[in-house]
């Protein structure tokens, strides 16, 4: 499937340098915990900061950005950029879970928190996880777009729209996401 997810807008150096704030705070906390921490190598950051994928930076800012906000929006962040991001590489249980979260929210109206105890009680037993097929549609906004909402009510609209728009395009899944989520009594 290739590199199939493109920014359309440009990156907003503040919220970068916001970002890179708090995670120069959180690298300097690890350190103190753990007595190490350098930007290659440190097991809690992994990967330099700086040289991240555009997409990936934006859901990692957009991620610290989720931690601290009402209805554990976190998980839909999470779900979201799983399911959009896949491709044939991806391990069943990741897409599975991602549609799983995204058709609780958008549909169902489950919290955060809730869709987070689905997960875990789909999570209690080994299973063969369903088919599910990866449009090449993936939804006409990508976390990128969430990051250049401005933080609070905004952002937070943002990405219940993004939730919006990517379950949308994997509307083919949903059928089997009702199945599954039948199964095991919930919804």
């Amino acid at each position: 499937m290739g590199n199939w997810v493109q920014s359309t807008q440009p990156r907003n150096s503040s919220t970068r340098s916001d970002i890179a704030v708090q995670v120069d705070s959180a690298r300097r906390e690890c350190r103190e915990r753990a007595g190490h921490c350098s930007l290659k190598g440190c097991a809690t950051f992994g990967r330099l900061f700086l040289d991240m994928d555009p997409m990936r930076a934006a859901f990692d800012e957009v991620y610290v950005y989720t931690m601290g906000r009402p209805g554990f929006i976190l998980q839909h962040v999470v779900d979201t950029f799983a399911v959009q991001t896949a491709n044939a590489d991806t391990k069943p249980i990741g897409v599975v879970f991602g549609l799983v979260g995204l058709y609780l929210h958008v549909e169902k109206r489950f919290s955060g928190r809730q869709v987070q105890e689905a997960h875990m009680k789909l999570g209690r037993r080994k299973r063969e996880w369903p088919h599910v097929c990866l449009p090449q549609d993936r939804g006409g906004m990508t976390i990128a777009d969430v990051l250049s909402a401005p933080a609070g009510a905004e952002r937070d609209r943002a990405i219940g729209n993004w939730c919006r728009t990517v379950w949308t395009a994997f509307a083919g899944n949903r059928q089997t996401i009702i199945d599954l989520l039948q199964e095991y009594g919930i919804a």
